[in-house]
């Protein structure tokens, strides 16, 4: 299993201990960076059997 992540170091720490689970770089905040993971995915040939879409927000909007 392949997890996305931006910061390589803390994504190899959390998953060290996770058999078969392995970090890749992916930083969705670079459109270059979002196009080498797709394209490494692809050229791996491994299926993609589920997607999680995650978003968050930081802070709440101040109201007047």
């Amino acid at each position: 299993m392949i997890v996305p992540a931006r910061d390589m170091d803390r994504a190899q720490q959390a998953l060290e201990n996770i058999p078969g689970v392995r970090p890749a770089s992916l930083d969705l905040m670079d459109p270059a960076s979002i196009d080498a993971f797709a394209e490494r995915f692809l050229a791996s040939g491994q299926p993609l059997h589920i997607l999680i879409n995650n978003a968050g927000i930081i802070g709440e909007p101040s109201h007047p």
